[in-house]
């Protein structure tokens, strides 16, 4: 009886674990947080699944030119990734990646680190160099998530929150 019992519990334990340890895709993370900023503007959506012949497919040229000459290496540490790009009316921009593993995801980090840097760089003299103060870079465990919205505080909360 009391090893019917034992494994009554172990199973009930071992299925609370497994329900427990879903993690939504970085579609699902960059999807929510789209609708969640209703006055965002329209933009294109890449993913990483994407085929050449495919609607969001991310080039290595555009990689490259978004993410530096090291975007190639720290591509390949990525299971997967979610990448909002508006549209050049207003440069917001939201990326999702998840990588490997969490000492992975501290390299990605890095690189959208370098990212904030191209973007100030490049908005510098502009209306818009107010967004590269708002720009938010979130890690958590193997999920990195940069985020350049209008609404800095609101788009962190809702990152942690997410991921």
């Amino acid at each position: 009886m009391k090893l019917f019992r034992f494994i009554i519990l172990l199973t009930l334990c071992l299925s609370l674990c497994a329900c427990s340890s879903y993690k939504k895709s970085t579609s699902e993370i960059l999807d929510r947080m789209l609708s969640e900023f209703s006055d965002i503007p329209k933009g294109t959506i890449y993913y990483k699944n994407a085929t050449e012949d495919q609607e969001g497919y991310l080039s290595p040229f555009l990689a490259e030119a978004l993410y530096g000459t090291s975007a190639e290496e720290c591509f390949t540490l990525m299971e997967d990734y979610s990448i909002y790009l508006s549209s050049f009316a207003t440069p917001y921009e939201i990326a999702v990646f998840r990588c490997y593993s969490a000492t992975d995801a501290v390299r990605l980090e890095q690189l959208c680190r370098e990212r904030a840097d191209i973007v100030s760089v490049a908005l510098r003299y502009t209306d818009f160099y107010k967004l590269c103060q708002s720009i938010r870079i979130v890690r958590e465990g193997d999920t990195v998530v940069f985020a350049m919205t209008d609404d800095p505080s609101r788009a962190e909360r809702l990152i942690k929150k997410l991921i």
